[in-house]
């Protein structure tokens, strides 16, 4: 027969109604197991705040860069990019970029729905197509539905080893704000805290706007021709004649055509009470004329507005179809000018350089005294 020799201590606690499993052979084996061995949680680093490679264990954070400059606002096509290093406390290999970065996705209020929403539409990867890297770089374009929105993003720490492999949260911020980023469950789809920010680096604003301030709106001659016109010589300082078609053209600041994001407003300014000879004092702008509906050669869709023919005298409408009275020299005596509004919001309203319709006040005189 063989017996198990028990040292003290557990015959002690054996005695006074303590149990505990054993696992034993023969002899004086004895053996315990215990439960699974957990390590850290993954994090992020933002590359900018480790320190000759050291990572930081405390909190999570991310890169957020702007193809413009960091300084400048943010404004429809730019490209953010996220980037982050996988790190955690158990000095095992961290080969996480490629899984945290499939994580990732960018947020903001679509303009048209008014709703917020996470999407990874518009996201390319860089510099981790290795899997083998624990770094990654995720660029995204912002969008044209997130015009007059904050833009935020998500990302989830994830590895391919370990226990836990991957942050039981998602770490959320806006793309502007440097403070340590907050933290949501898995599948919420809640917008940042505006107290969330990167933790690293950020971007300016954080509003995106259609365009820059800079963009211009100019006036040019159009040649017209069977519901489709192109575009003649810039009008500059010139002088637009009755009968004459103009249309204008909008470049941004980065010197890009945004023309036929536009709709465009017509009217007749300033008037010259003494080119007119017709009244006693000078009257209200003509605003929102009758204008050419027509399509852009070569670029087809139909843009609200894009041409408008100065009408002989007496011809002068506005949107209503009404007549407008007691112009007897119709137009002339007046500036052109032009205002851009993009899908009926006013986003960039430039008035175009004004110019007088006609040179010649004393010709006016003699026609109307005839």
């Amino acid at each position: 027969m063989k017996y198990i020799i028990l040292k003290e201590v557990a015959l002690g606690m054996l005695l006074t109604g303590y149990f505990f499993n054993v696992a034993y052979a023969s002899g004086n084996d004895i053996a315990a197991t215990t439960g699974i061995i957990r390590g850290h949680a993954p994090l992020v680093n933002a590359p900018s705040k480790m320190v000759n490679n050291t990572s930081i264990f405390t909190a999570n954070s991310v890169d957020i860069t702007s193809s413009r400059n960091n300084n400048q606002p943010l404004k429809v096509g730019d490209t953010l990019t996220l980037k982050f290093v996988v790190v955690d406390k158990d000095l095992d290999e961290d080969k996480g970029g490629k899984q945290t970065r499939q994580t990732v996705k960018f947020g903001y209020k679509d303009s048209t729905s008014g709703q917020f929403v996470w999407s990874d539409s518009g996201i390319t990867f860089e510099d981790n197509q290795n899997p083998d890297l624990s770094s990654g770089t995720v660029k995204w374009k912002i969008p044209a539905a997130a015009v007059g929105s904050l833009l935020a993003y998500r990302i989830q720490p994830n590895t391919p080893y370990g226990n836990p492999s991957k942050f039981d949260k998602v770490v959320v911020g806006y793309v502007h704000q440097i403070t340590a980023p907050g933290l949501i469950d898995e599948n919420s789809s809640s917008e940042p805290s505006v107290n969330d920010g990167t933790g690293g680096t950020a971007v300016s604003g954080g509003v995106v706007r259609r365009f820059e301030d800079g963009a211009q709106i100019k006036i040019y001659r159009a040649n017209f021709n069977n519901g489709t016109f192109t575009i003649g010589d810039e009008l500059g300082n010139g002088i637009p004649k009755v009968l004459e078609y103009f249309t204008v053209k909008v470049m941004s600041e980065d010197n890009t055509d945004i023309t036929g994001y536009f709709n465009y407003k017509w009217s007749l300014v300033n008037q010259d009470v003494n080119a007119i000879g017709a009244t006693t004092s000078a009257q209200d702008n003509v605003v929102d004329l009758v204008s050419i509906n027509t399509t852009m050669d070569q670029q087809g869709p139909t843009i609200n507005g894009i041409v408008y023919q100065i009408p002989v005298n007496g011809n002068l409408k506005i949107k209503n179809s009404s007549d407008v009275q007691l112009r007897y020299a119709g137009a002339q005596g007046y500036y052109l000018s032009v205002d851009a509004t993009y899908n009926d919001t006013a986003v960039i309203r430039t008035s175009a350089t004004t110019t007088q319709l006609d040179d010649s006040p004393e010709l006016i005189r003699r026609l109307l005294s005839d």
